[in-house]
């Protein structure tokens, strides 16, 4: 069983008191100034400590079997000095929004991710098949028009290339309009994409609950979109936005950022 999240002797240095998460120290910390008797509130009920059953005496061992002095978590749930800051955000394991709704995790925006892209991939097929099959023509035209053994010139490739080029702007532009009006329509309509309504995660506003507005959901999904095109070839922009949430505090990506929106776990609310 693991020590409940709170404020506790910092392992580091006895004159702090420093965050537990439920699961490691964290990197809060803050000056401890131990009570008055008159002002003490050890063993009084604290809706965000432990349990009276787990306080000890100092120096002795907590119920969890951790001597007070453990490097490896909380042992002293003394938490209550009255300079503990009060509960943020960030004291939830995996965090929470400012209203205090828990923020998906990587894990689950990924698994979304997979599904909506393999939903967008068909959608892609079907509304492009027309300049898709142009392309896939004009290739293999010129790869069949060389018997085996030999291959075509690169002055050849070139004229394939530039012949195709139009096709290739229409598949790009098409495949960045489904992309929009997919997401954009789902985040304003409920907040979750078929993806994220199997994984039970949602999108809103960081500072409220409900679907996203247009503004809000345009300028998320346009940002994916140029760091797309900025690192077209490489895709490492597109890489480092989908890994920000890793390890940033609020676990938003830029496009999140910009939005300035978040990842939850469950519904949103509908707006009336």
């Amino acid at each position: 069983m693991s020590q409940p999240a709170g404020w506790y002797d910092d392992p580091q240095n006895p004159d702090n008191l420093r965050y537990w998460d439920g699961v490691t120290w964290t990197s809060h910390t803050t000056t401890k100034v131990s009570p008055t008797a008159s002002r003490s509130t050890i063993g009084r009920a604290d809706p965000v400590g432990p349990p009276p059953a787990a306080q000890t005496q100092w120096g002795g061992q907590n119920q969890w079997g951790g001597q007070n002095q453990g490097q490896g978590g909380p042992v002293n749930p003394y938490q209550n000095y009255q300079n503990a800051p009060p509960e943020q955000a960030w004291m939830a394991p995996g965090g929470r929004t400012v209203d205090g709704v828990p923020l998906a995790s990587w894990g689950r925006r990924f698994a979304a991710w997979i599904i909506d892209g393999v939903i967008l991939a068909l959608l892609n097929m079907v509304v492009m098949w027309r300049w898709f099959q142009d392309v896939w023509h004009r290739v293999m035209d010129l790869v069949n028009s060389y018997p085996p053994g030999q291959t075509p010139s690169t002055e050849q490739i070139q004229r394939v290339i530039t012949d195709t080029l139009p096709s290739s702007f229409v598949l790009g532009g098409l495949s960045a309009l489904v992309g929009l009006i997919y997401c954009v329509g789902f985040w304003t309509w409920s907040g979750q994409t078929p993806g994220k309504m199997v994984l039970g995660i949602s999108v809103r506003l960081a500072e409220r609950p409900g679907p996203l507005p247009i503004g809000a959901a345009l300028a998320r999904r346009f940002l994916a979109i140029a760091l797309s095109l900025v690192s077209f070839g490489s895709g490492i922009l597109t890489l480092l936005d989908g890994l920000w949430p890793l390890w940033d505090a609020k676990k938003q990506t830029w496009h999140d950022k910009i939005a300035r929106t978040q990842v939850v776990i469950g519904k949103q609310p509908r707006q009336k």
